[in-house]
């Protein structure tokens, strides 16, 4: 048993390297609520429309919300996931039919930016600091 527990071990941490779960960020799932406490909470709102069988989404997943500056810029948002297959209609509202695509909300509830299509880090951090100038 002693000899198997280091390659349980190793396992282990190739699936965490693998799948970046170690360093989820907050996403939600439940669009009512999200913006019910995103509005209690006085906070602004990042919107993302994926789908589960988008690679471009997998790939955002592990090369960019992994990196720590879009980490930082992201701290002051509420995060809100929705699949673009089960909430088309909410897509649909900020012309959005492709994945992964971006809403940036302010407090109040005013779309300050959005950008259709997959971004790299310094992408991403610069359309966060242009979306949160517009706050």
């Amino acid at each position: 048993m002693a000899r198997m527990r280091p390659v349980i071990l190793l396992l282990c941490g190739c699936v965490v390297a693998a799948t970046g779960c170690s360093k989820q960020l907050p996403w939600h799932s439940d669009w009512k609520q999200a913006m019910a406490e995103a509005s209690h909470d006085r906070l602004p709102v990042l919107l993302m429309f994926d789908a589960s069988l988008c690679p471009r989404c997998w790939t955002m997943d592990k090369e960019v919300f992994t990196d720590e500056r879009v980490r930082e810029e992201l701290a002051g948002y509420k995060l809100i996931r929705l699949d673009l297959l089960t909430h088309g209609d909410i897509a649909k509202q900020y012309g959005f039919t492709g994945t992964p695509s971006f809403v940036s909300i302010a407090r109040g509830g005013r779309v300050l930016d959005t950008y259709a299509g997959a971004m790299d880090a310094p992408t991403m951090v610069r359309w966060l600091q242009r979306s949160r100038m517009n706050r």
